[in-house]
């Protein structure tokens, strides 16, 4: 989720593993040893610093995937993610930002449909870490994080009986009110409906894909 630059309240964050593996999903075989590539700073983020983010965690997918994949032809991956972050990873993946961050390239309805076909194998970018020890990837100007890659499909809602609802763009930086005031679990937040609406994300690659 992306709740903008604010330092009003702290932005939610995802809850542990051992909570997640004991209270929520005990059932599921979850690795322990799990460990996110990335989490959101809790004072929020600009649309840059949110584009960065993502260019980082997709790399991480998309690296570890095609160490993983030891079989000969195609790998899919399925990110189900919040509107502000599919149109990140579709800016991400092809390597096209636009010069006003508020175009409509990549279409955010509810439950809409996105898919991103790899371009060439795995090149492994290089990362400049600055001062705060992050790492920010050159996947700007076409290039595309891990090669890049191409979109084939863009918001699709065909599955859909009333067909796109609710399709959210970016309007400029945004700062949110605060979500504490809720009374509900601040990491539960993210998965609220608000004004970024979960969006299933398809990424296929020719060899290890998303």
């Amino acid at each position: 989720e992306w709740y903008g630059h604010s330092s009003t309240f702290t932005h939610p964050s995802p809850p542990s593993l051992s909570l997640l593996c004991t209270k929520y999903f005990p059932s599921l075989n979850i690795n322990p040893e799990y460990r996110p590539s990335c989490i959101p700073s809790p004072s929020g983020e600009t649309i840059a610093e949110l584009h960065d983010r993502v260019a980082h965690a997709l790399s991480n997918i998309i690296q570890t995937v095609d160490s993983e994949s030891v079989a000969e032809g195609e790998v899919s991956i399925l990110i189900c993610t919040h509107a502000a972050t599919l149109i990140a990873i579709g800016r991400c993946l092809t390597g096209n930002m636009p010069s006003d961050v508020n175009q409509e390239d990549y279409l955010a309805p509810c439950a809409g449909l996105t898919k991103f076909v790899r371009r060439k194998p795995s090149v492994n970018q290089e990362v400049e870490h600055g001062a705060d020890g992050k790492g920010i990837m050159d996947w700007k100007d076409g290039k595309g994080v891990c090669g890049g890659w191409d979109c084939e499909m863009n918001g699709n809602c065909d599955h859909l009986a009333a067909g796109a609802e609710r399709t959210w763009h970016f309007s400029g930086e945004e700062t949110f009110s605060d979500p504490g005031s809720t009374g509900v679990e601040p990491w539960a937040l993210a998965e609220r409906p608000g004004p970024n609406d979960g969006q299933p994300t398809s990424v296929n690659s020719s060899r290890a894909k998303m």
